[in-house]
């Protein structure tokens, strides 16, 4: 008989833990809310919890999870809130709510959503000691539930933006041909001197100019000096000169020697051949690079032995040298 009432308790036990484990089942909400109203923003659930602190602190001490109250009152006013629809066969590990909505809270443990009808609620999230617990709130009772506890997923870095492209760098454009500069040059002169004596001669001369630097050129030429009027003693001459020049931007001047060879009475100072002193003055007043230039000088030349008597045979006169 004993055996038979041992065996009959061991079954009633069983029953009960059963019982007293089985989810509870729910297929509507609003017969037992937190809050009579149905909530209609987040912003009236987190005010709403803000105003009823007490009863939020009661509700997670029922629940066990005391500690959980200062990181929410925290936590929950900067929380991002989602509206999320939720199927049957959802489960809560517990839930708030108020016998027909009045009297304290109490605890609700492994709630299991059984209708067809998907519920609505508001979820966030808060973190305490390295766990991430997710709340359900249920727009029709404003009952707080926890869904899950997990730990909180690492924060992923993203990974630095790829470096631009660093831009290829333009061609260096060739620089334009550079047309050679040759030393020497061939010149030409043409023009007309005055004997004071007096005598007119032209004058043909070419030859070469040398650039020695960007400042002096020598020269060297030879050519005739025709006579074209004047007094009978002078005669054409050849003449052979060399000259330097100076040139500070385009104007120059000059100095140099030549010769004046005419083959007249070596006893007449206005016939005889005579090695002369040369002074230049002149302006460059067109220039072409690769092409030439033209210059037009004054030109003052005497015999060495004849400068004292300048002014009887002294010759003055101007032309133009063309540079090629």
């Amino acid at each position: 008989m004993k055996r038979k009432t041992l065996i009959s308790s061991f079954i009633c036990l069983i029953l009960l833990v059963s019982l007293v484990q089985t989810a509870a089942a729910l297929t509507e909400f609003g017969r037992n809310p937190f809050h009579q109203s149905p909530l209609t923003s987040d912003k009236e659930m987190k005010a709403l919890f803000a105003e009823r602190q007490d009863d939020i602190r009661n509700g997670l001490t029922r629940a066990g999870m005391p500690e959980i109250y200062e990181p929410l009152m925290i936590q929950l006013p900067r929380a991002t809130v989602r509206t999320v629809s939720y199927p049957k066969g959802t489960r809560l590990q517990w839930m708030f709510f108020r016998k027909n909505g009045t009297g304290p809270v109490r605890i609700d443990k492994d709630v299991l959503w059984e209708s067809e009808q998907p519920f609505s609620g508001y979820e966030f999230q808060i973190d305490f000691k390295g766990s991430r617990y997710t709340f359900v709130v249920p727009l029709a009772c404003s009952n707080l539930a926890l869904s899950d506890v997990g730990p909180i997923p690492p924060v992923v870095v993203p990974p630095p933006p790829a470096p631009a492209p660093e831009p290829e760098p333009e061609p260096v454009p060739e620089p334009p041909p550079v047309a050679e500069v040759l030393p020497y040059t061939g010149t030409i002169d043409t023009g007309y001197l005055c004997q004071l004596d007096p005598a007119n001669h032209l004058f043909l001369r070419g030859g070469f100019h040398y650039e020695l630097n960007k400042d002096v050129t020598l020269l060297a030429l030879f050519g005739v000096a025709p006579k074209i009027g004047g007094g009978r003693d002078s005669k054409t001459a050849f003449i052979f000169d060399a000259i330097a020049n100076y040139h500070f931007g385009r104007a120059f001047t000059g100095f140099g020697i030549g010769g004046w060879l005419s083959g007249g009475d070596k006893d007449l100072d206005t016939e005889d051949d005579g090695l002369d002193l040369i002074f230049d003055l002149g302006y460059e007043f067109y220039e072409k690079p690769g092409t030439g230039k033209v210059l037009g000088f004054v030109e003052v030349r005497s015999a060495i032995d004849e400068i004292s008597d300048f002014s009887d045979y002294g010759r003055v006169g101007a032309g133009l040298r063309f540079v090629f």
